[in-house]
């Protein structure tokens, strides 16, 4: 087996990720590297699976050079989406398109009376059958992103509403340690604006500050609606000191103090996920929606637009489909305002779209991205046998 040059191949992969049909002389002319070097990395990455020829380039004369790009279909990774009790497992390629899916529910009695090693346990046993399922060969999957509801530190996770627990939840120790391969653990909807912006292809500027409020309903009913958000800046998702920064669920709205609002979790009992799952429990009438919600979530895309500034605003209303048109239209109506008065340019509003594999693909990403990207990352993917594709 060849020895792995990983930095000679992640300069080779990246450029053909980034340009699809591509020859070794163009790609030699953008890198640091010989038509020769070049050469042996596009044999490297062909034993692998991990690019393919394409065909030929048409010249007025002379041997016509061939043409390389991506090939994600040998690889693969798993995604889950842990939005509890439902979670949904999604496998995807390296280009990542998806492959399969499946999901299920946890045991809530079980996690109720204190057994949170049911959890990993419920998934390890799905993404398992997933993969079988699939007549996917272990070697063949690459790494494995999960999303979670509430607040990541090192693996483990904590959830504000979701379920009791005085503790953080440990996921990626017992998950990497019984699947046998990479494990990663981050909040449900900084995944899914992870994979907004890439489907936008705005992932890998710097410049982008994209904000994301997320409207969810609860599974089986509009009983239970849960808010959170997720800010982007500087290429990187921004966490805050503790992993609680973009929580805009839990940040107040503006109503009166007498109002008597239950307690919230969270501490802050006028926040808006307390005031808003508080209306929908006090309507008299569970067909009408209650017009104090549309105000109050209007505000806050008021309230966030001004503290951010941000390029992209990414609202997604799937809890309230009566009311996504009307608070999209304030949105944008806002924005055009706000340019208009300050002299500055208009901020982008944009939805989530298909929200049900958004946070799986998410969850994804960045592993993937480090695969094809750095050398040491790239390395790793390779250390048993990369001619097992079968």
């Amino acid at each position: 087996m060849p020895k792995v040059d990983p930095e000679l191949e992640t300069t080779v992969l990246a450029y053909l990720y980034d340009h699809p049909g591509t020859t070794k002389k163009e790609i030699s002319k953008c890198t640091d590297y010989s038509f020769p070097t070049i050469t042996k990395g596009i044999e490297a990455l062909l034993g692998k699976g991990l690019i393919r020829k394409r065909g030929v380039k048409d010249t007025s004369a002379g041997r016509k050079p061939s043409i390389y790009e991506f090939d994600g279909s040998n690889y693969f990774f798993v995604g889950i989406d842990l939005s509890i009790p439902k979670f949904t497992i999604a496998l995807f390629d390296l280009s990542k398109r998806l492959v399969a899916s499946g999901g299920g529910f946890l045991d809530m009695e079980a996690i109720n009376e204190g057994d949170h090693s049911s959890i990993p346990g419920t998934l390890i046993k799905h993404v398992k059958s997933l993969i079988n399922r699939s007549s996917i060969s272990d070697k063949r999957i690459k790494g494995l992103g999960v999303g979670v509801p509430g607040i990541v530190r090192k693996g483990a996770f904590k959830p504000v509403t979701r379920f009791e627990t005085e503790e953080m939840v440990p996921l990626r120790d017992p998950l990497q340690k019984e699947l046998g391969f990479p494990v990663t653990v981050g909040n449900d909807v900084d995944q899914e604006l992870l994979s907004v912006l890439d489907y936008k292809g705005l992932k890998n500027e710097s410049d982008i500050v994209a904000v994301y409020l997320a409207v969810r309903a609860g599974e089986r009913s509009r009983a239970r609606v849960n808010i959170g958000g997720s800010i982007y800046h500087n290429g990187h998702i921004l966490q805050g000191r503790n992993g609680t920064a973009g929580e805009f669920g839990h940040t107040s709205v503006n109503v009166r103090l007498e109002e008597d609002l239950p307690d919230c979790k969270c501490g802050n009992k006028n926040c808006l996920d307390n005031y808003v799952n508080t209306k929908i429990s006090r309507a008299s009438n569970p067909k009408a929606f209650p017009s104090e919600i549309t105000r109050a979530l209007n505000q806050k895309i008021k309230d966030l637009l001004f503290i951010f500034n941000p390029s992209l605003l990414v609202v997604d209303m799937e809890a309230f489909p009566e009311i996504r048109r009307e608070v999209f239209e304030n949105a944008k109506a806002f924005s055009r305002d706000l340019a208009g008065e300050l002299c500055i340019e208009e901020i982008e509003i944009d939805s989530v779209g298909d929200s049900s594999m958004a946070c799986a693909r998410g969850a994804i990403i960045n592993q993937l991205c480090e695969k094809i990207r750095e050398p040491s990352k790239y390395a790793e993917m390779f250390t048993t046998d990369e001619n097992d594709r079968g």
